[in-house]
């Protein structure tokens, strides 16, 4: 091997570790240049897009002359193109199309005023009038409106929470043709909510839904393929349709391929697990920035780095994620390198030990009997050993004994 190619190499492996950037090429650069099952290969057939179709694929002007000769489809469609973002209109211009389309209850109207009234999008964000017009557009014959219903219902959004009208109203966007609607009864049926659980079942709903392109239900197989649920556990499986659900918009998919190619110990997969989980965490989401954090906090990983480490850990507990706030104090008082971070590992492990983590607990009692990171305090270690000890945790019941016989000795 030439000297070059070993230079190569080696710079590629540091690189890789970096994470200032682990290589060229993106995350979804990488994954999307594979295949994966199409998002809305489920709506190219069915009835209610055809009248629809049309008007989408005409040129804007020829649809605006349509929308003012006063046709309420094409109102609808020119609105969602404005509204889009596609460069063809304003979103004044969109909204001020949907309000007429609305006011003749064109159903795909109604449906995307509920849109955007449930993401809070162009208007205030009012969800139990997003539920109305979901409703009313389900009840003209919008069969993607009966879907929001549905979810809706489970979710309890906007409406009463009601399990029964979450699984009927998706059963009838179903029956209607609208595959995606799958994906809601396989939830129902993986969480027993309402009927009995049967992890089977939610997967071959799950699955229906995920081969029809909806990336939810991708999301739902890939998770249930990766944790065994109801079947084998099957990591490729899982990565397949986890790369589909990412690659169709669905970025929380991140975690689950992160945690695949972490697995895999290389240093490229790595990378692409930290980039995953940056691309996340970045976004808010704890799952990821706890995750991300142990990639930094580890050294079997190559990409110790305390700054980050912190920083992560922090956002999971500023979070709320359950045992974010614990981890975060015990890496501060493990790693810290000057009082003011010993300081704030015991402002939050105290947090965490007062609201009942018994980790916590068992950690500031080894502190302060200890005296190093902490001030020695044994009226403190006790305390908290006692309480850990009455928490079940087995280590301070253990150390409870160390500290009476010393007291013996």
């Amino acid at each position: 091997m030439s000297r070059l190619r070993l230079l190569a190499i080696a710079c590629w492996a540091l690189a890789s570790f970096a994470h200032d950037r682990s290589y060229a090429a993106t995350p979804e650069e990488l994954l999307c240049s594979r295949p994966v099952i199409p998002q809305d290969s489920y709506l190219i057939s069915e009835k209610w897009t055809k009248k629809y179709a049309a008007l989408r694929s005409l040129e804007w002007q020829s649809l605006v002359n349509e929308a003012e000769s006063g046709s309420v489809t094409a109102q609808a469609v020119v609105a969602m193109r404005a509204l889009e973002g596609r460069h063809e209109g304003s979103a004044e211009e969109g909204l001020r199309y949907l309000a007429q389309a609305r006011s003749q209850n064109e159903p795909f109207a109604l449906y995307i005023s509920g849109t955007l009234e449930q993401l809070g999008r162009y208007v205030d964000r009012n969800l139990a009038l997003a539920h109305e017009h979901f409703q009313l557009s389900a009840d003209l014959g919008f069969v993607p409106a009966k879907q929001s219903i549905a979810a809706n219902y489970l979710l309890g959004s906007g409406t009463r929470q009601d399990y029964e009208k979450a699984r009927t109203s998706a059963e009838a966007a179903v029956e209607d043709g609208y595959v995606s609607a799958n994906q809601i009864l396989g939830v129902v049926y993986n969480k027993g909510l309402g009927v009995p659980q049967d992890t089977q079942k939610g997967f071959l709903y799950a699955k229906e839904a995920a081969d029809a392109g909806d990336p939810a239900g991708q999301f739902d197989v890939a998770r249930q393929l990766l944790l065994g649920e109801g079947l084998p556990a099957d990591s490729k499986g899982a990565y397949r349709y986890a790369t589909s659900a990412y690659c169709n918009g669905l970025k929380l998919a991140g975690l689950i391929i992160g945690k695949i190619e972490l697995s895999r110990s290389t240093p490229q997969s790595v990378g692409l697990a930290a980039d995953l989980f940056a691309e996340l965490a970045d976004q808010g989401n704890p799952d990821a920035a706890l995750t991300l954090s142990d990639l930094y906090l580890f050294k079997k990983y190559g990409m110790f780095n305390l700054d980050r480490a912190f920083h992560y850990l922090s956002l999971a507990s500023n979070a709320g994620l359950p045992g974010a706030r614990y981890r975060y104090g015990a890496a501060l008082l493990r790693y810290g390198r000057n009082k003011e971070e010993h300081a704030l590992g015991e402002q939050k492990l105290t947090e965490a030990a007062n609201a009942g983590d018994a980790n916590a607990q068992y950690d500031l009692g080894v502190a302060y009997s200890k005296g190093t990171e902490l001030r020695l305090d044994a009226n403190a270690a006790k305390l908290w050993f006692e309480r850990a000890a009455e928490a079940g945790n087995a280590d301070a019941k253990a150390a409870l004994q160390d500290l009476s016989m010393s007291k013996k000795d």
